[in-house]
C-alpha cells in the first residue's frame, strides 16, 4: 500500500513496509526507534547487528500492524552539492591526457598558486620596507654582539660566565667581607722549610676582572656564595709542573682514588650501579 499526502507545505510519502526489507540498513537510533514502537525493549543494549537480526527476525502481532512507514523528500544541502561537484571534477582531472605525463611537483604548484590567489597573497613579494631592514639588522647585531657570547671567568666563585652576566670588580658597591676566611686558603712553598701563610684579604681569584651577578646577589645580603671559593673551594694556582700530566701521571699524583662499578646500557648509555668508593693513595710507597 503505497499513499502521498502533503502536509505543511511538505510532501510525505507513506507506505507499509515489511521489516525485513529495512532492517539491513537502519541505524542504531532507527534500530531503537523501530524497536520501541514494535515493543522489543530487549534490544536497547544490543549491538547494531544483533538488533537489525531481531528486527529482520520479529513477526508482527496486531499492535505492530497500525504502524507505517513515512518517507519525507529531502532538499541536497550546499556541503553536499559540493562534495559531488569536486567528486566530478576530480574524476575528470584524473583522466590521462596524450602526450603529458602526470608528476607530483606541477600539480603542487598548482595547489599553491590556487592558494595565493585566494588568500590574495601578492607573489612574489614585495622588497622590504627600510623599517623592516632596520628591525633584521638591529636584531641580527644584539644576537651577534660578542657579550651574548663572550666568557669570563668570576672572581668570586672562579667559573666560566657570559659577559653579558659579568660586572667589573671596581664597580662593585658592596662589601667583600663574606670572603674572608681563615684556615681555607695557603700560599705556595718552594721547601719545606719555608712558613705556612694565607691569602690576606677576602679569598678571591686576582686574575678575574669580574664577579658574576648570582654571587653578587649573596653578598649583598652578606652571605657567602654557595660556589665561592672562599667556601673552601679554594685550590690555588696550578703549578707549570703539574699543568700538563697524562692519565697516568694523574693517578700517581692524585692523594685519593676512586672506584665505582659502572653497566653499559644496551642503547648506548652509562647506568650506575653501585656506589663510588674513595681509597686513600699511598703517597710514601708510590
Amino acid at each position: 500500500m503505497l499513499q502521498k499526502i502533503n502536509a505543511c507545505g511538505e510532501k510525505h510519502i507513506i507506505c507499509n513496509i515489511p521489516l525485513d526489507s529495512i532492517a539491513c540498513i537502519l541505524t542504531a537510533t532507527q534500530a531503537n526507534e523501530v524497536a520501541r514502537e514494535h515493543n522489543l525493549r530487549a534490544l536497547i543494549r544490543k549491538s547494531l547487528a544483533e538488533k537489525r537480526t531481531a528486527i529482520k527476525s520479529h513477526v508482527c502481532t496486531r499492535s505492530c500492524n497500525d504502524r507505517v512507514t513515512l518517507f519525507k523528500a529531502v532538499d541536497k544541502n550546499l556541503k553536499t552539492q559540493q562534495r559531488q561537484n569536486k567528486s566530478k571534477t576530480d574524476k575528470a582531472n584524473s583522466l590521462p591526457k596524450v602526450g603529458k605525463k602526470t608528476w607530483a611537483k606541477p600539480k603542487r604548484i598548482t595547489t599553491n598558486h590556487k592558494y595565493h590567489i585566494k588568500n590574495n597573497h601578492q607573489f612574489p613579494p614585495s622588497p622590504p620596507s627600510t623599517r623592516l631592514m632596520h628591525r633584521i639588522i638591529s636584531g641580527f647585531c644584539e644576537d651577534t654582539d660578542p657579550r651574548k657570547f663572550e666568557e669570563a671567568g668570576c672572581a668570586v666563585c672562579g667559573q666560566l660566565v657570559i659577559m653579558a652576566q659579568l660586572i667589573n670588580l671596581t664597580d662593585i658597591r658592596c662589601s667583600l667581607d663574606p670572603l674572608v676566611r681563615t684556615g681555607v686558603t695557603r700560599l705556595p712553598r718552594k721547601s719545606a722549610d719555608d712558613p705556612i701563610k694565607e691569602i690576606e684579604g677576602p679569598i678571591i681569584d686576582i686574575k678575574c676582572k669580574h664577579a658574576c651577578w648570582e654571587c653578587i646577589s649573596y653578598l649583598e645580603r652578606k652571605v657567602i656564595p654557595p660556589m665561592a671559593l672562599a667556601n673552601g673551594l679554594w685550590v690555588g694556582e696550578t703549578p707549570k709542573e703539574l699543568s700538563d700530566l697524562t692519565f697516568v701521571e694523574r693517578l700517581l699524583v692524585s692523594r685519593v682514588r676512586s672506584n665505582r662499578c659502572i653497566v653499559h646500557v644496551l642503547k648506548g648509555g652509562w647506568k650506575m650501579r653501585a656506589n663510588a668508593i674513595m681509597f686513600p693513595t699511598p703517597i710514601p710507597k708510590v
